[in-house]
């Protein structure tokens, strides 16, 4: 059984260091992701459930649109 890990992705502006800055953010709980985007007024949020089969984990990716 793969651990269920919670990704929150936030689209950044270009730039040189875009690749670094754009990594998902990952989080282990639902109640952390959440949290995540109340402090960062990310609304508009939704979930997406990515399985990877690489770690053989269940990922939440919270999308925001700024």
């Amino acid at each position: 059984m793969g651990s269920r890990y919670y990704t929150i992705r936030i689209p950044f502006r270009k730039g040189p260091k875009r690749r670094l800055r754009n990594r998902p953010k990952t989080f282990k709980t639902m109640v952390t992701a959440e949290k995540y985007a109340k402090e960062h007024n990310l609304k508009d949020c939704h979930f997406e459930n990515i399985r990877i089969s690489t770690g053989k984990k269940d990922k939440i990716r919270i999308i925001s649109k700024k």
